[in-house]
């Protein structure tokens, strides 16, 4: 073997080491994180901005995902959100008192104790997920129409929103009003009854449909069950109801529930503590 083959093939086992020492320091390439990886980042900004360190619940109401702090109860109506980034830092998105639109078939707005989520003021950019993926996928889009008033109507009020809704205080004796509302405005829920001790009974359910502040609500069962219960003739065959943002007021109860002592106990406000 010549002088210079062995000379080659020095080299050439010199060249593959280094290749080979190089390669094994090299820091392994950035995985990034997506343009929805981002937006999520900055929605937890917002939540942990606006919420705090408290826990996080969504519920679906007739306007869209609903974001706030609470114990998450009942879990029919609320679903805990377990955040991604432990510390998500800073976010480009703001809360607005707009409320857009349609956005179409699939994407759903997202609100943060009812104030819709913005993305670009000047673009009128909203926060919306993907109701048809399979992960929690963001995205910001321009809807059809925007409004200043959380109905899609201007000056006209949305839906009451989900959830139960109380007429006393921890502790005492009194109604409450468990409704579920769909985002076309049907209405669904029970007028039940909490006893000193802590039990419940349920007085009637009903259904109905919500339209610009009234509702009128159709008793579907009454159960004659505990002290609170009705006697079905007592019962109206048609309740009407109106609703605010976050009360809603029966008509005549007085008349049909006999443990209510004047008119103000037609009155029930939304509890997110659940019905006390």
């Amino acid at each position: 073997m010549s002088r210079m083959t062995i000379l080659r093939r020095v080299t050439v086992l010199a060249i593959v080491v280094l290749c080979c020492a190089s390669c094994a320091t090299a820091k392994p390439a950035s995985l990034g994180v997506s343009s929805a990886g981002s937006l999520a980042r900055s929605f937890e900004a917002l939540l942990r901005q606006t919420l705090g360190p408290a826990a996080v619940c969504e519920r679906q109401t007739a306007q869209g995902d609903d974001f706030e702090s609470g114990t998450c109860s009942p879990l029919s109506e609320y679903s805990p959100y377990v955040f991604t980034f432990n510390h998500p830092g800073a976010t480009t998105l703001t809360l607005s008192s707009l409320h857009p639109g349609n956005f179409g078939n699939y994407p759903v707005p997202i609100e943060i104790r009812g104030r819709s989520v913005l993305c670009n003021s000047k673009a009128r950019t909203f926060l919306v997920r993907y109701a048809d993926t399979a992960s929690f996928t963001l995205a910001c889009l321009s809807p059809l129409s925007v409004s200043s008033s959380p109905s899609a109507v201007a000056g006209k009020p949305a839906p009451p929103r989900s959830g139960i809704y109380v007429d006393g205080g921890d502790g005492t004796p009194h109604y409450y009003m468990v409704v579920a509302v769909s985002r076309s405005g049907q209405v669904s829920g029970s007028v039940q009854f909490a006893y000193q001790d802590g039990q419940t009974s349920v007085v009637f359910t009903f259904s109905g449909r919500a339209s610009d502040g009234v509702a009128t609500l159709t008793p579907v069962s009454i159960p004659q069950v505990g002290s609170a219960s009705e006697a079905p003739s007592a019962v109206p065959s048609t309740i009407s109801m109106t609703y605010g943002a976050d009360d809603l007021q029966l008509g005549e109860c007085v008349a049909y529930l006999h443990f209510a002592e004047s008119v103000a106990s037609c009155t029930f406000s939304y509890s997110n503590a659940g019905p006390g």
